[in-house]
């Protein structure tokens, strides 16, 4: 009954003669069936054609032939077309009369719902299984949410920990596991194979097996790297990539030229966007316990101001309100630029430190993992930190450490809190430094260090890093 009511409502379409009961009687009729929408569809297609091209007003010598020499001899056009005339001449009526047009409209959607594929849900390939800080996710349609708990599925997209005290884990269904710490923006997807995009900062990866011909691929700003299986640490920005493998094997292109390298366990190599001389790894054959900050080249969160910028702009100041003369100004300058040595101040910038929108404070980042040195710096036990720095008015600080396991890459942060006036320096035993994560058995020692991190939520107190260094139990 139901297929001989589909029949008499289509024919009443066809004709335009039907009522609106009638036809949301037949939208229910094609709901229920998929055939009878792929039918439907069919004739409203071939109607529409023979309309147009019989239709006086819309003639065209090119379209009329065009529309012909497709339908020419096919039974379901003659067939169709044969009712239309024999019933009625309204090869114009189906187009011009409004109320057709729109049921014509209606039952099109109708269809073309139908036929259309259902939406698949995008195919989780991995979960976020540590978040510590500010931490975002973008997803591929765009949409964006902060990361406060493990377990959130990721799909495909862009993963942030956009404070330089965050850190976020990444884990693969097959046990692969990638780390993010400080400023990092990586994308993430794996359809044929994980490809991933380390737009900048720092990541530590253990990769599970891949097979031979889908290997992990990593990609930055100058270099590709293939991965089937190993653990290795990449730190990168806009011109550099720094790769250190401390387990198995990484091939490493460098953008600029195409060369490749191997780079093996306990090797790292360095590529550059606009280095194209002799490219060779370099062997980490020794590790070592102390280090020196060179701030204009290791911040990386703060506004770097060279000293002789500092003393010039204090000059300028002093000038305008009339408490030097030009001519006093100018021999002070010249005495700062014949004895500059590079020395500055990195100047604490606002940055959120957690998933709260108002948990904001003024911080300044040093990472230690971006010269061209290949020596990882080990903590050890009697390790002490000293920073140097000033400000305007005596305020709270936190000091704190990232750090990560050679063997396994997960990593760890620890800080301590003190209060600092005018010219400060501080001297802070590794020792008295608190896990973040409250793990009393979660020791430093032995660790790498990533970076070292100084702020406060005063925004008055204009905290300024002058230097930084760690100082071995032997030094």
């Amino acid at each position: 009954m139901s297929d001989a009511r589909f029949n008499e409502l289509s024919g009443l379409l066809l004709d335009g003669e039907p009522s609106s009961d009638e036809l949301n009687e037949l939208a229910d009729l094609v709901k229920e069936d998929e055939h009878r929408a792929q039918e439907l569809q069919s004739q409203l297609e071939v109607a529409e054609l023979i309309a147009l091209s019989e239709d006086e007003l819309r003639d065209s010598t090119l379209f009329v032939s065009a529309i012909r020499s497709r339908t020419a001899g096919d039974p379901f056009v003659m067939q169709v077309g044969n009712q239309i005339r024999e019933k009625r001449r309204w090869s114009s009526t189906l187009l011009v009369t409004s109320w057709a047009v729109a049921a014509v409209a209606t039952l099109a959607l109708i269809v073309s719902s139908l036929l259309s594929p259902a939406p698949q849900e995008p195919s989780v390939f991995a979960q976020i299984t540590a978040a510590e800080g500010f931490v975002r996710w973008t997803g591929e349609g765009g949409e964006v949410m902060e990361v406060s708990e493990v377990g959130f599925p990721i799909s495909g997209g862009t993963l942030e920990t956009v404070s330089p005290n965050a850190g976020a884990t990444v884990l693969f269904t097959d046990g692969t596991q990638v780390t993010l710490s400080g400023s990092t923006t990586l994308v993430l997807s794996e359809k044929r194979q994980k490809v991933l995009n380390l737009r900048k900062g720092a990541l530590m990866a253990s990769v599970a097996t891949q097979p031979s011909e889908q290997p992990m691929v990593i990609h930055t700003s100058s270099a590709v790297l293939s991965v089937l299986g190993t653990k290795l640490s990449v730190v990168a920005d806009a011109s550099f990539t720094r790769l250190q493998v401390h387990e198995g094997r990484v091939r490493m292109r460098r953008n600029s030229d195409d060369r490749e390298l191997d780079v093996l366990t306990n090797d790292m190599a360095l590529a550059r966007i606009d280095d194209q001389l002799d490219w060779q790894v370099t062997s980490i054959e020794e590790i070592t316990d102390s280090w020196k900050a060179d701030l204009a080249e290791d911040g990386i969160a703060g506004k770097w101001v060279s000293l002789l910028e500092d003393v010039r702009a204090k000059l300028k100041i002093a000038e305008m309100n009339g408490e030097i003369t030009e001519d006093e100004a100018r021999r002070i300058l010249y005495d700062y630029e014949s004895q500059e040595n590079g020395a500055g101040s990195l100047y604490a910038l606002p940055a959120r430190i957690s998933a709260f929108e108002d948990e904001v404070a003024y911080i300044a980042c040093i990472s230690v993992s971006r010269g061209e040195g290949a020596t990882p710096i080990l903590l050890g036990e009697g390790s002490m930190l000293r920073i140097y720095g000033h400000v305007n008015a005596p305020t709270d600080v936190t000091l704190g450490i990232a750090t990560h396991n050679l063997d396994s890459n997960s990593t760890s942060k620890y800080s301590t809190e003190t209060t600092v006036q005018e010219k400060f320096t501080i001297d802070t035993m590794l020792s008295d430094l608190q896990n973040h994560k409250d793990v009393s058995s979660d020791s430093h020692i032995g660790r790498a260090l990533d970076s070292i991190f100084v702020y406060t939520g005063s925004s008055g107190a204009k905290l300024a890093i002058t230097g930084a260094e760690l100082i071995g139990p032997n030094n």
